[in-house]
């Protein structure tokens, strides 16, 4: 009875230690769509196409310093914010290597 308890309590404590799913393209997009394509589409007033996946990853780096890591946030311009949630969506996209 013992070795059963101890064995599920090693599972429940695997589960619970599980990462949370990496965040993917499918979930950055929407927020690139919202905040940033106004200026960083292909053929936008920035220069800086964020237009696809191929585009977005390879700057996702800057993307994160532009938005998130600077004081006050450099990107989104004209008073618009992400939200926390945003904020931590991009961070782990950046940081699991932008998947697809």
């Amino acid at each position: 009875m013992t070795q059963r308890m101890l064995s599920a309590l090693a599972l429940l404590t695997c589960v619970a230690c599980a990462e949370a799913p990496t965040a993917t393209y499918a979930d950055v997009e929407p927020i690139l769509a919202e905040n940033c394509m106004a200026c960083h589409a292909e053929d936008g007033s920035s220069g800086v196409s964020l237009d696809g996946y191929q585009a977005a990853s390879s700057l996702s780096d800057r993307m994160v310093a532009r938005a998130v890591d600077a004081e006050g946030g450099a990107m989104p311009p004209s008073g618009l914010v992400l939200s926390a949630e945003q904020e931590e969506l991009l961070i782990a996209w950046e940081e699991a290597g932008a998947p697809e």
